[in-house]
């Protein structure tokens, strides 16, 4: 488990970029970007559990 703002330390580089990479960008900001994709996430692991 990782904590959002936990990526944005050099020893988290390679699962930021594959979480980037993996997802949609939807800000010229890599934090909202990231955000976006932890949004995401759950509402879709929301949506399988009803």
């Amino acid at each position: 488990m990782y904590f959002v703002f936990d990526l944005f330390y050099s020893s988290y580089s390679d699962k930021l970029l594959e979480v980037l990479n993996r997802n949609k960008k939807v800000s010229e900001h890599t934090s909202e970007n990231l955000m976006n994709a932890v949004i995401e996430k759950s509402y879709q692991m929301i949506s399988l559990s009803l």
